[in-house]
């Protein structure tokens, strides 16, 4: 998660106000240093910088690979591709994953492996 602009004030009140039902201590300034301790643990388990995890929509891996949306559909379901569903009827592949189903990688040792 990255933080591009400055959040306006109006924004952060009207979150805040929101959220201490839950948490009552939260203050805007203790909101913005959990979202940004967040950003970084996120960074850290994900290995990528914000905006470097690449994701494709399920009907552009179907054509990469040469297959049908049902069959990214049971890979995902298998295990054999990683997804996120983004909303109810949104879902998003992880491109590393097809990229290795098809046989290409940026790693020239994995190349040679196969």
């Amino acid at each position: 998660m990255k933080i591009n602009n400055a959040i306006p004030e109006r924004v952060l009140a009207s979150a805040v106000a929101m959220l201490q039902v839950w948490i009552p201590d939260l203050t805007p300034t203790s909101f913005v240093r959990a979202l940004r301790a967040y950003g970084e643990e996120f960074r850290e388990d994900s290995g990528k910088a914000d905006g470097d995890a690449c994701t494709m929509k399920v009907k552009d891996a179907a054509a990469r690979v040469g297959c049908c949306k049902l069959t990214i559909y049971k890979l995902i379901r298998r295990g054999e591709l990683r997804a996120v569903k983004i909303g109810r009827n949104i879902m998003r592949v992880n491109a590393d994953d097809v990229a290795r189903l098809i046989g290409v990688t940026d790693n020239p040792d994995d190349q040679s492996q196969k």
